[in-house]
């Protein structure tokens, strides 16, 4: 957070020297990106990287390093140019991004990290990364802190009943359209119809500028024993979106014993074995989304083998060890 804050200023004041001048003090063999600035703005950019003559590693968040500027793909525009943008905030200038980087990509030749196996795909089709290495190195969780605390517990903690379904959803914004939010009141409404005999509650945390009907929300969880305690109260996480990098929710949810229903086509369905620890619905099939709803609550040992796979396969040491391999690979050559 000291360093989010630094970064801040340092913006703000367009002291983008004075991050190169540390740059080249420093004494280091990969440079390791996780934003870069598209253009010659007031932060680092690609320009200015040119003269460090060290290997670049950028790990995609989102779809901006191999679009024209998009964080999420409206098109497949990049697959060839970015030209014509359907959306109408980057028109003028995805396709001059778009070239300002396959000029930069071809000079500095970085290496390219997709957390999920959907995002490497994306990646590869585009023509910015056509060549370019896109390796596959998922997010990992320290399973320690992202625990499972049983679920009674985790409820008389909060305040909450017991013998309630719980539902759980989180969103930064509840009005974009990629994060499938609106989906919410009608899962929701059909799964109070399933269950008549139950109180149904869908609880949701982040931040809400425009409410959804029958959501319950709890605001913005700073603090992660918090998040713990919810994820745990939970029975079922539900996360609708239509495009997601990786879906760091979805992780420490499971971490947390809580199983997850996603929609197919994002990069959480490495995480999840449909049928096994949670679901993986038809895209923007909100009854197939349902389906997988019910059939998380009606097994709660999905719970337990949800844990189980991120602990077998999404640690913060297994990220660790397979960025070493990485960058020593990239040393090697």
């Amino acid at each position: 957070r000291f360093c989010d804050k630094v970064i801040h200023r340092i913006t703000k004041r367009k002291y983008k020297s004075y991050i190169y001048s540390i740059l080249e003090r420093m004494d280091f063999d990969v440079l390791h990106l996780h934003w870069i600035e598209d253009d010659y703005g007031d932060m680092l950019s690609w320009f200015d990287l040119k003269s460090l003559r060290k290997p670049i590693v950028v790990s995609l968040h989102d779809c901006v390093n191999f679009t024209g500027g998009c964080h999420y793909y409206y098109c497949y525009g990049f697959c060839e140019n970015c030209v014509n943008c359907p959306v109408e905030r980057y028109r003028r200038i995805s396709n001059k991004q778009f070239c300002f980087k396959k000029k930069w990509y071809s000079i500095l030749r970085p290496y390219f990290v997709a957390p999920s196996r959907w995002m490497q795909t994306i990646a590869q089709k585009s023509q910015l990364l056509s060549n370019s290495t896109v390796d596959f190195i998922p997010h990992g969780i320290d399973t320690n802190v992202f625990r499972m605390i049983p679920k009674d517990t985790a409820r008389e903690t909060l305040g909450y009943k017991k013998d309630d379904i719980i539902l759980l959803a989180g969103a930064v914004s509840v009005t974009d359209k990629i994060k499938g939010m609106s989906d919410l009141p009608v899962i929701l409404s059909q799964i109070k119809l399933l269950y008549p005999h139950k109180n149904v509650r869908m609880l949701c945390f982040g931040k809400a500028t425009i409410k959804l009907e029958g959501i319950e929300y709890v605001g913005i969880k700073s603090d992660v024993n918090e998040m713990v305690l919810l994820y745990s109260a939970a029975d079922v996480m539900l996360v609708p979106s239509r495009q997601e990098a990786f879906g760091l929710t979805t992780e420490e949810a499971m971490a947390c014993g809580t199983p997850v229903v996603i929609y197919k086509e994002t990069g959480m369905e490495d995480m999840i074995v449909c049928g096994e620890n949670g679901y993986v619905a038809e895209k923007e099939n909100i009854n197939d989304f349902v389906h997988g709803v019910k059939l998380c609550i009606d097994n709660p040992n999905y719970g337990l083998n949800a844990r189980n796979r991120i602990k077998m396969h999404f640690t913060a040491e297994q990220m660790a060890l397979n960025y070493i391999k990485l960058y020593e690979q990239i040393l090697n050559k």
